[in-house]
C-alpha cells in the first residue's frame, strides 16, 4: 500500500510556513505546520515516510535544541536545516548533529523538494532496518535460556564439543538446543544465525572466533 509522504515544517514565519505548505500540498505531500518547537513535540510522528523541515531562529529559540531533543529520544526522522543570513555557522553545527542538508533562505522550493526526497529515502532506509531489529529481537526472546546461550556461544566461534564441555551437557544436547535456536530465528544458515547475533549485539568478544 502506497502512502502520501509528510512533511513537517517548524519555522516561526507565517509566509514561509504558507508558502511552503501550498508548494508541498500540491507535491501530494501530508503537511504538518508549527511555528514553535514546544507545539511539534506534542505531535506524534506518523508511521509513513516523515521529514522535517526546520528554521534554525525560532523567536527567541533556536531550533537546534529542538534538534537536539530529537536526537536525544531516539526519534528517527531525517531533518533539514533552514536558515536566514548569518545563521550559516549554526548550519554546519546542525549537520554536525545530523541534519542531512541545509537551505540559506530564500531558496529554490524545487531544489528543496530533490533534497526532501532524498530525506524520505534515508527515512525508509532507516526504518526497514528497525523493523528488521524488531523482528529479530522478538524472535530471541521466544530462545529457551539454554538456547540463548548455546546460540551466543556458537556465534562467538566455539564448536559444538566446546561449547558441550564448557555448559557441561552432552554434544547432542548442543546439537538440539542449536537447531531449535536456529528454527526459531528464522536462520537458513549458520552465518545467517551469526549475522543475526550480530545486530542483537550479543556474541562473546572474549571468545576467540571461529576457534577450532
Amino acid at each position: 500500500m502506497e502512502y502520501s509522504p509528510h512533511i513537517i515544517i517548524v519555522d516561526d514565519d507565517e509566509e514561509i510556513r504558507n508558502s511552503l505548505d501550498s508548494f508541498f500540498r500540491s507535491k501530494n505531500f501530508i503537511v504538518h505546520l508549527f511555528s514553535d518547537p514546544e507545539e511539534f513535540l506534542l505531535f506524534k510522528l506518523p508511521d509513513e515516510p516523515v521529514c522535517l523541515l526546520l528554521d534554525i531562529k525560532l523567536g527567541q529559540k533556536n531550533g537546534l535544541d529542538l534538534q537536539d531533543t530529537i536526537n536525544e529520544a531516539g526519534l528517527h526522522i531525517p531533518v533539514i536545516i533552514m536558515s536566514g543570513h548569518g545563521t550559516i555557522p549554526l548550519s554546519v553545527r546542525g549537520i554536525k548533529a545530523g541534519a542531512i542538508d541545509f537551505f540559506t533562505k530564500p531558496f529554490s522550493h524545487n531544489t528543496l523538494l530533490k533534497s526532501v526526497h532524498e530525506a524520505l529515502d534515508l527515512w525508509k532506509s532507516q526504518n526497514k532496518n528497525i523493523e528488521l531489529q524488531k523482528r529479530i529481537k522478538n524472535k530471541y526472546s521466544s530462545l529457551s535460556e539454554r538456547e540463548k546461550e548455546v546460540m551466543i556461544l556458537a556465534t562467538s566461534g566455539l564448536m559444538n564439543k566446546q561449547i558441550a564441555d564448557r555448559l557441561n551437557l552432552s554434544l547432542i544436547s548442543i546439537k538440539t538446543h542449536r537447531a531449535h535456536a536456529m528454527k526459531k530465528m528464522g536462520a537458513r544458515s549458520f552465518s545467517d544465525l551469526v549475522h543475526y547475533a550480530d545486530i542483537l549485539e550479543i556474541r562473546d568478544p572474549l571468545i576467540t572466533r571461529y576457534n577450532s
